[in-house]
């Protein structure tokens, strides 16, 4: 979701900046996961295993907190956890929120690399 990466590509960025989201209640459950699993499959469409694999375990805590309160047949309905629900998750996901910050650097570092190379590449042609 370009809306959340602060770098075109920078998947872990984005996860980051969702689960934020989340966290402060700007985005609600189910809506968290359908965005974190759409930086998850752009992260595994770009060979990023590490970030595909952290943002996977950041959907799973999630939908494991949150699964005694979902009615049955709610679908995509969002529904709002309670506090205590929402610290889990918050303890939970914080380190690897910490992991993927990490990575973001790693990718914006890489993707300005990507965008030199290409603007010299350009500019030979």
């Amino acid at each position: 979701m370009a809306k959340y990466e602060p770098v075109k590509g920078d998947y872990a960025g984005g996860a980051v900046r969702i689960a934020e989201q989340f966290l402060r209640g700007n985005i609600g459950y189910p809506e968290v996961n359908l965005k974190l699993a759409g930086e998850e499959a752009n992260a595994s469409r770009d060979h990023d295993a590490n970030t595909k694999a952290l943002i996977h375990q950041m959907v799973k805590i999630i939908a494991n907190h949150a699964s005694p309160y979902v009615p049955k047949g709610n679908g995509f309905n969002p529904i709002q956890l309670p506090q205590d629900v929402m610290a889990k998750i918050a303890n939970d996901i914080t380190p690897i929120m910490q992991q993927l910050s990490t990575l973001q650097a790693n990718n914006v570092a890489k993707a300005k690399a990507i965008s030199k190379a290409e603007k010299r590449l350009m500019a030979e042609m």
